[in-house]
């Protein structure tokens, strides 16, 4: 079995989540019996002896039985990873000083089969579907000792092929601390990244000029760069490795997502509210939207969210008050709905509070009016089908994984 130790202590807090479930499963995973035409993916994170493999698992049914990479299901992928779809290709993007990427498809007999795989200069910070043919990819180092500039791609989703790549200076983003991209994507031409900067000089890092929002703009598919957005009625949009700096509606306009509580890694908390802004389609700024979520969801910050549709996120709370939050304390969190639409946030009292799974981009299936999402309560990790408009939810199948890299429906 290919594994990969985790060595960086920040890691180590990123991923507390690995003792929820036992697996001490090591068989060899090779897909040979992996079912054919299954309409679904998960992206399976299982740690044996210190260390942690990723599968990625077909599904036929969220709801029923156990989820396993067991009798050699599913693909092995080796080293830290993060996933994201595109079309129907699966991106599986290697970090922590990886700087592969490999593409998994379903072949003409419906079976997962890893298609392709391409290697970048650098690890990626984020990877986005552009439109039905390419995906746009950027890679920031992760302090200056590795340069003052980064780079960003242009990815063919069918062939795998990098057909475009453009060499920037960091100081379009910033002329004085360090740039960590917390979200990204591409609407009417134009690709928006929110970050937060860092004082890398002192370690660990330092949070610097949390109370605002930045969104910069580059040109789509000519990646130049056309201005940075800030905006002081919100702290900074999004938080490391979760992914959840911007959303783009079916309309094309964007929300930004600020929290900023050391939950998240930072290192203080913001004087400003939790609170999502607006930006129209086709616009370099924001509009006068703003939504003061923390208060609506009665002085608590949420944490980790996905966009469902119709002006509604999935939303994972804390519920420890700023004071009682510690660095990194991926814990303690509640489900809700939010409505940026109709300002609400509603409970969902059949998801007990539960521990979050360190930080990573959520990632559920939307079909049919329900999401469904991995969530670790009672013990272990279950999936969980929610009724988007009633928020209501009904317990499903166990996963006999430690946690869910991803979550994907493939046609």
């Amino acid at each position: 079995m290919r594994k990969f130790k985790v060595f960086a202590s920040y890691l180590l807090s990123a991923t507390f989540l690995l003792g929820v479930t036992s697996c001490d499963n090591d068989t060899d995973f090779e897909g040979d019996n992996t079912p054919a035409n299954a309409p679904y993916v998960v992206c399976l994170g299982i740690t044996s002896n210190s260390a942690t493999s990723y599968y990625v698992v077909p599904v036929s049914d969220f709801m029923n039985g156990t989820i396993s990479a067991s009798g050699n299901q599913g693909i092995e992928q080796n080293g830290y990873r993060s996933f994201q779809i595109g079309n129907n290709s699966i991106f599986s993007i290697g970090g922590l000083g990886l700087t592969d990427a490999n593409i998994i498809t379903k072949g003409a007999d419906g079976k997962l089969q890893q298609k392709s795989s391409f290697v970048f200069e650098q690890s990626l910070s984020g990877i986005e579907q552009a439109d039905s043919e390419n995906m746009v990819a950027v890679d920031i180092p992760t302090s200056p000792t590795g340069g003052n500039q980064f780079k960003m791609y242009l990815l063919n989703i069918n062939s795998g092929a990098i057909t475009k790549k453009v060499t920037k200076p960091v100081n379009e983003l910033s002329t004085s601390d360090w740039p960590r991209l917390t979200g990204m994507t591409v609407s009417d031409n134009k690709i928006y990244i929110t970050y937060y900067l860092t004082d890398e000089t002192q370690k660990p890092s330092v949070t610097r000029y949390i109370d605002k929002a930045y969104v910069a703009v580059y040109s789509y598919p000519e990646l130049e760069y056309i201005t940075t957005m800030e905006d002081e009625r919100a702290a900074i949009a999004g938080s490391w490795n979760a992914y959840n700096g911007i959303f783009q509606t079916e309309s094309g306009d964007m929300y930004t997502f600020s929290n900023t509580s050391i939950a998240n890694g930072f290192t203080e908390n913001s004087t400003k509210k939790a609170a999502f802004l607006h930006i129209p389609k086709g616009t370099t700024q924001f509009d006068d939207y703003y939504f003061d979520v923390e208060t609506a969801a009665g002085g608590l910050k949420p944490v980790h969210l996905q966009y469902l549709g119709n002006g509604k996120f999935f939303a994972q709370v804390s519920t420890l008050q700023s004071e009682e939050m510690t660095r990194w304390a991926d814990k303690e969190l509640k489900a809700c709905i939010i409505d940026v639409k109709e300002k609400t946030v509603k409970d969902i009292p059949q998801i007990p509070v539960h521990d979050g799974d360190g930080g990573q981009r959520m990632s559920g299936v939307i079909e049919n009016g329900y999401f469904y999402i991995p969530l670790a309560t009672d013990g272990a990790l279950y999936f969980y089908k929610v009724d988007i408009n009633n928020a209501t939810a009904e317990r499903g199948a166990k996963v006999a994984s430690n946690f869910v890299s991803g979550t994907f429906k493939m046609n």
